[in-house]
């Protein structure tokens, strides 16, 4: 019986022969223990580089993870600004005359130089995640808003989000509930704003904001 070359078990391990020359490969192996112990590693080998294949991250997700690192790392030259809170729904009262109708929304207001930030939080009942919507604005540009800007959500436990905001500045997160959170725009190349959440029980009094 004349037995096969190396390299074309190999290349049949590797499945790259066509199914009429494997099945006649096939029937050779069924007839010959030494070829049959030839394949054998290589079958081993082939079958465990598909299985490493199974842990490899698709591209795109890899493409979507760099470009997140990407907006999130301030380049060298890059200011870091805290934004001060300058209004609370928690510790600010209601107009006279308006009621709350129970609204577990919190409306937050935070301020640096020109820019603010108008956020509003919220504890959705349903799934037990806290839904945070808002809007950067810039009142050199008569307090339009600020469109295609980085903003990335940090929560207690280091994982992170990012978006980009809409044309008017708007952005939108759901994340699970937290002990803090943090919030950071990319105003522009060379500064990025920060905002903390504070907590409810820590809420700070009036005359600390400003």
């Amino acid at each position: 019986m004349e037995h096969l070359k190396l390299q074309q078990w190999i290349d049949f391990a590797r499945g790259l022969y066509s199914v009429e020359e494997k099945s006649k490969m096939q029937r050779h192996l069924d007839d010959c223990a030494d070829c049959k112990a030839m394949l054998n590693p290589w079958t081993q080998f082939a079958a465990s580089v598909a299985r490493d294949r199974l842990y490899e991250p698709p591209a795109g997700a890899l493409r979507t993870v760099n470009a997140h690192f990407a907006l999130q790392r301030p380049s060298r030259t890059s200011v870091i600004k805290q934004m001060k809170l300058a209004f609370d729904s928690l510790v600010n009262a209601l107009p006279a005359g308006i009621r709350s109708g129970g609204s577990s929304a919190r409306q937050l207001l935070y301020r640096s130089g020109n820019y603010s930030v108008d956020l509003r939080v919220e504890l959705q009942a349903d799934s037990g995640k806290i839904a945070l919507v808002g809007q950067v604005l810039n009142a050199d540009e008569r307090d339009r808003g600020i469109g295609d800007i980085p903003v990335h959500l940090q929560t207690g436990d280091g994982a992170w989000q990012g978006v980009t905001t809409n044309h008017l500045g708007e952005f939108h997160f759901e994340c699970p509930e937290s002990d803090s959170l943090q919030l950071s725009f990319g105003v522009n190349p060379k500064r990025t704003l920060v905002v903390s959440i504070p907590l409810a029980q820590d809420v700070p009094s009036p005359q600390h904001w400003l």
